[in-house]
């Protein structure tokens, strides 16, 4: 597991049927623990937090945040047996960035 931390920005934020909470981080620094280089994403697509963790997280519109994750390599094949690979950032921990200070 290779974990990332992660200072971003809050923007398109709202609440799935699910009561998930959806939004996308901009980042705004990043931090790999095992040696990888900074996200390649600018944008992370987050909709993986439920609705009681984004609730005790108070996270809304325009929120500066800090975000700890792991990295996992996905694999997937499609029917002729060619794969593609795709690295996905997974959140274990989001919480208001002035905790913290301005960088993760």
């Amino acid at each position: 597991m290779n974990e990332v931390r992660i200072s971003g920005h809050v923007t398109n934020a709202f609440i799935d049927n699910n009561g998930h909470l959806c939004c996308t981080i901009v980042c705004t620094h990043s931090h790999m623990v095992d040696g990888y280089d900074a996200v390649s994403q600018t944008y992370i697509r987050c909709d993986m937090l439920d609705k009681e963790a984004s609730k005790a997280a108070d996270i809304h519109e325009g929120d500066d945040v800090f975000i700890i994750g792991h990295l996992k390599l996905d694999i997937k094949y499609n029917s002729s047996g060619n794969y593609k690979r795709k690295v996905n950032l997974y959140i274990d921990h989001i919480e208001k960035e002035c905790k913290h200070g301005k960088y993760a």
